[in-house]
């Protein structure tokens, strides 16, 4: 789910690292711990590279303090690895051009 066209009710932050349905973002001062909306993990599921380190990404805070992951901005570059023969390649790394 892209960010253009979000409200703005959210805090946009880049995602430090992944492990499952988890994940650390930055927001600049710290690394926050966050989990992905349900639409994203359901993309997961299906086998898309939905996120990568250095991805911009948009969070809700939710009413316990944690964060979800609910939307991504477009990459401007990307680092990915062949999955195989066939098969879209996996983003490991985005928008790393600094």
């Amino acid at each position: 789910m892209p960010l253009a066209g979000r409200s703005g009710k959210h805090s946009q932050m880049i995602l430090a690292q992944m492990f499952g349905p988890s994940a650390l973002v930055w927001d600049g001062a710290s690394l926050l711990p966050a989990s992905l909306d349900p639409k994203l993990k359901k993309e997961a599921g299906r086998g898309a590279s939905v996120l990568a380190v250095g991805d911009e990404v948009e969070v809700a805070k939710n009413g316990d303090g944690t964060v979800s992951i609910v939307a991504v901005a477009p990459r401007r570059t990307r680092l990915g690895r062949s999955t195989g023969e066939n098969r879209e390649p996996q983003v490991i790394a985005a928008n790393a051009e600094r």
